[in-house]
């Protein structure tokens, strides 16, 4: 199977549509890329889409993401004073946001996520906003000034298709499955679509 025999639709909208099980699960099954930008990600995405994930990683899946991220005052004077580095402050960061494939992805995701970049699977970057002097901003900042906030997808299966999404939601399971959301996709195989894919 491939992602032209995914009865996908141009647009979807959360008011409408289950953007989960309408798009995502059955996509991501059977894709073997996935390259997204996204303003926050959470693992509990990858517990809420298990079964897409699941069959995702089954296919030899391979996943990129880069996600901004919000630093509490204290994470940012702790890297100033080179107490931590960025990475450990951001590793906590999502770890406190944060609360076999399939079952794991659900009762452990936090697990999974791990498992998932420890294999090569998933490889994760932050974009962070950095002040004049070069060290993070934090949250407070960021939310006055500019954070990384774009939300674009692109999914590639075995065949070489290739199709591109790009809306209002993340990378979280409140983005998948109860915020109100909506985005366009843009498919490879359709000659009127491929200009913007």
């Amino acid at each position: 199977m491939s992602l032209r025999d995914v009865r996908l639709k141009a647009t979807y909208d959360s008011d409408s549509d289950d953007i989960l099980s309408d798009f995502y699960i059955p996509a991501l099954s059977v894709s073997m890329r996935y390259r997204r930008l996204a303003g926050f990600f959470s693992s509990s995405a990858l517990a809420i889409a298990a079964r897409g994930i699941a069959q995702f990683v089954r296919n030899g899946g391979e996943m990129a993401l880069v996600c901004g991220a919000k630093l509490s005052s204290a994470d940012v004077t702790a890297i100033q004073r080179a107490e931590i580095t960025p990475e450990i402050a951001i590793e906590r960061s999502s770890i406190s946001e944060l609360s076999m494939l399939e079952d794991q992805l659900i009762r452990d995701h936090v697990s999974a996520l791990g498992w998932m970049v420890a294999q090569g699977k998933l490889r994760i970057k932050v974009a962070l906003v950095l002040n004049e002097e070069g060290w993070p901003e934090e949250a407070q900042t960021v939310d006055r000034g500019g954070l990384f906030h774009q939300k674009v997808g692109v999914l590639e299966d075995s065949e070489r298709n290739t199709m591109s999404f790009s809306g209002s939601d993340n990378e979280t399971a409140s983005g998948w499955a109860r915020h109100i959301e909506e985005f366009k996709i843009f498919r490879s195989w359709e000659a009127s679509e491929s200009a913007y894919l």
